[in-house]
């Protein structure tokens, strides 16, 4: 038998080793898909996109802008103090102001980033009491407004707005004597501009403001009531404040954001 030539040789050599390339090949090609599969199993954020408008699973929400806000808050209104003609109050006692103490409802919107609208019910009350410490006369009164609010520096726990608006009042005044005891009542215009701070939470938001009010008093509307509006001439009937006065108010409360 003759020995295989050498041409014969090495062309069994090259097809071996062609067959070997190919497996090898082939054993990569499969390790590396079952590689993937083993990484898409184990990495959720390896999948597919999720499909438009809809959030991917895993991840958080965008925080959403809270534009509206609900709060109480407590006021101290200085007023120009009472100068009734039907009791006598010792100016010794009660000074040229008085403190009114109160509170607030109010209600916030804010359409654009640098604007917000406002209403808002505040309330104030106060007592006059003579040197034997009896009550002489007592003054209530509710302002209702709505105004706007220009925010002319925000940050993303405070914010600063000045704020202008109007509204109206109700004034309630009760007078006690030895006759008993006699209400007047009448109702005003009022103006505003003022300061408001917010410091803010995830939820909640704490407020300070000051503001200055200017108020004018109509009497044509003006209701009286007791023993001592019976007989009283048209001097006494008069209205115990100014017909143009001005409010000083600062107040503090806690609101809701939503």
């Amino acid at each position: 038998m003759r020995p295989p030539s050498n041409r014969c040789a090495c062309g069994r050599v090259y097809a071996l080793a062609t067959v070997l390339a190919t497996v090898a090949a082939t054993e990569g090609t499969a390790a590396a898909s079952d590689d993937g599969a083993r990484t898409t199993r184990s990495d959720p954020s390896a999948a597919a996109p999720a499909p438009p408008g809809r959030r991917r699973p895993g991840t958080l929400p965008a925080p959403r802008k809270r534009r509206f806000l609900v709060g109480l808050e407590g006021v101290v209104f200085q007023v120009p103090a009472l100068a009734p003609r039907v009791v006598r109050l010792d100016p010794r006692f009660v000074g040229n102001s008085v403190a009114l103490g109160g509170a607030g409802l109010i209600g916030r919107f804010q359409p654009v980033p640098i604007v917000g609208v406002e209403v808002g019910v505040r309330s104030g009350s106060v007592v006059y009491r003579d040197q034997a410490k009896n009550k002489r006369a007592s003054e209530d009164m509710v302002l209702a407004s709505a105004g706007v609010l220009l925010y002319l520096a925000q940050g993303e726990r405070a914010r600063l707005a000045a704020g202008a608006g109007l509204g109206g009042q109700f004034h309630r005044i009760a007078y006690f004597s030895d006759e008993g005891k006699s209400v007047q009542r009448f109702g005003a215009f009022t103006l505003h501009v003022g300061l408001d701070a917010e410091f803010l939470l995830e939820r909640v938001a704490f407020l300070l403001s000051v503001r200055s009010y200017g108020v004018v008093s109509d009497d044509r509307a003006m209701a009286l009531r007791g023993p001592l509006f019976e007989d009283a001439t048209d001097a006494d009937r008069a209205l115990p404040v100014a017909t143009f006065q001005t409010y000083v108010a600062a107040s503090a409360g806690v609101a809701y954001r939503f």
